[in-house]
């Protein structure tokens, strides 16, 4: 029996260049709004969120990649290129792949239309991947099917052998590969990677359970379906929390902030490594859902505390939250100081937040003012921040 395959680096290429002529606007169905956002972008939040996950490929109608191309790559860290697709699916899957030069690694396809797509398929097509070599979610049919010759129904098919085919696709990139090598744009109309496997390669395809809320949109009631399915439960309760820290400037100690660390000649004193900003949005979410707030879960008294940094304390009040059936749906936050000046390292921070929370850096804001030289902190003595935390809960 071979032994299975692994890879260091996953891949996902996103694919959203398709023309949509059957939803039938002039403008595609991957750039419609879906809940306040273009369709597209639900799958890349979802993606950016698997830890699996290394990079991530966007394919786009070559028209509109100026448009969106720094939008996205300011917004999603794991988007490392977005790529004009072709006129079919075949030559836009096939840009997308031309792209990764790491052979020996995994790539997952997925249709952006699908705009549904969980967590739970995508970590289930990664795990199976590992040992299939070629995986891909499957639906169960629920009603009858019928063959049909013009307008006479001839035949009804077997149901229980017949499954609806779903996206992400995975495949050991090697196998696929070999088998796009083989193929030719005249030759192939695909509809999706697996036909290619099929076709070329001797290779076993696999499958994992797929799921309704994974619907492929192509009219726009599909869009209205999906629509309902992915707003917030009628029994979702919202709350707020606000949180607020303080630190003096200190000589000796390294100026961390957002978990950057900025060159300075003060830091700030504290227990830890005093990352105010850090400090105010984990108590504004632990605030939110009435947790206390952080001297209670990690007190200035606990030597194991010492110096620890506040990125991973705030990523435990994640874990807190997200155990107790909390979602963290938006941070609002300002730094408040004199100096140094904190643009240049901003972006970096969000991704930092972003990261420690498991949150999309679309659902965090954060902004930098000064003290107008009044204070404290207007005499340059130290640094505070605001936070105000939205959770969500499920009742």
């Amino acid at each position: 029996m071979a032994m299975p395959v692994y890879s260091s680096k996953f891949y996902a290429i996103i694919v959203a260049a398709g023309k949509s002529v059957r939803y039938g606007e002039q403008l595609p169905k991957q750039f419609q709004p879906l809940l306040g956002k273009p369709v597209f972008e639900w799958s890349l939040q979802v993606f950016q969120e698997i830890d699996e996950i290394d990079e991530m490929v966007l394919v786009l109608p070559e028209s509109d990649i100026q448009s969106w191309e720094e939008y996205i790559y300011n917004k999603y860290s794991k988007v490392k290129k977005v790529i004009a697709g072709g006129e079919t699916r075949f030559q836009s899957v096939r840009n997308g792949i031309q792209y990764i030069k790491e052979t020996d690694s995994y790539v997952l396809i997925h249709d952006a239309a699908r705009a549904g797509i969980t967590k739970e398929i995508i970590t289930s097509v990664i795990q199976k991947v590992k040992e299939a070599k070629v995986v891909l979610p499957l639906l169960d049919i629920v009603d009858t099917l019928k063959q049909v010759e013009g307008d006479q129904v001839i035949h009804t098919l077997p149901r229980t052998k017949i499954k609806c085919a779903q996206t992400p696709q995975a495949f050991y990139l090697p196998i696929l590969l070999d088998c796009m090598e083989k193929a030719t744009d005249q030759e192939i109309s695909i509809t999706d990677e697996i036909q290619l496997i099929e076709k070329y390669s001797q290779q076993i395809v696999t499958y994992v359970e797929g799921s309704v809320r994974n619907l492929k949109i192509t009219t726009k009631e599909d869009l209205e379906i999906l629509s309902k399915l992915l707003s917030p439960s009628k029994n979702s309760i919202y709350r707020s929390g606000i949180g607020y820290d303080i630190h003096p400037f200190s000589s000796g100690r390294k100026l961390i902030l957002g978990g950057v660390e900025i060159p300075h000649p003060y830091g700030l004193h504290g227990h830890s490594d005093a990352d105010v900003l850090c400090h105010a949005i984990a108590d504004a979410i632990l605030g939110a859902a009435a947790f206390g707030d952080i001297g209670i879960h990690f007190p200035n008294t606990d030597e194991k505390y010492q110096d620890v940094s506040s990125i991973w304390i705030l990523s435990e009040v994640g874990k807190m939250i997200r155990q107790n059936g909390f979602e963290i749906v938006h941070i609002d936050s300002t730094l408040i100081l004199e100096t140094p000046k904190i643009l240049p390292y901003r972006e970096q921070m969000i991704q930092n937040l972003s990261q420690a929370l498991s949150l999309p850096s679309s659902s965090i804001s954060l902004k930098a003012t000064t003290n107008e030289t009044l204070g404290a902190i207007g005499r340059k003595e130290g640094a505070a921040a605001f936070a105000i935390a939205t959770l969500r809960y499920y009742d």
